[in-house]
């Protein structure tokens, strides 16, 4: 979690290896945030597991771009029933 003036403008979600959710508040896009938040979580769980996993909405080109230029390897795609679009599966290796 980041805090800006007491108020909470990003947080990431983990269960074990695996990137659950990533957010930052639109209002604080563009500004290192996200790239700040992804090399804590990294840091930390890297130190437990020898890879780390995470989804995107294949839609997300934003987002999607911001992984693989943190080094994040796609490894395929998948639809999500839930949500009912596909999903890009990524991971990165310590």
């Amino acid at each position: 979690m980041i805090l800006l003036d007491g108020q909470v403008v990003s947080y990431a979600v983990c269960h074990e290896n695996v990137i659950d959710l990533m957010m930052i508040d639109q209002a604080s896009h563009r500004q290192g945030l996200g790239t700040a938040l992804l090399e804590h979580a990294e840091a930390i769980f890297f130190q437990r597991y020898g890879e780390l996993m995470l989804e995107s909405f294949e839609g997300n080109e934003n987002a999607n771009a911001f992984y693989r230029r943190n080094g994040w390897l796609e490894l395929g795609k998948r639809f999500d029933g839930t949500s009912g679009v596909n999903k890009i599966l990524f991971r990165k290796s310590a």
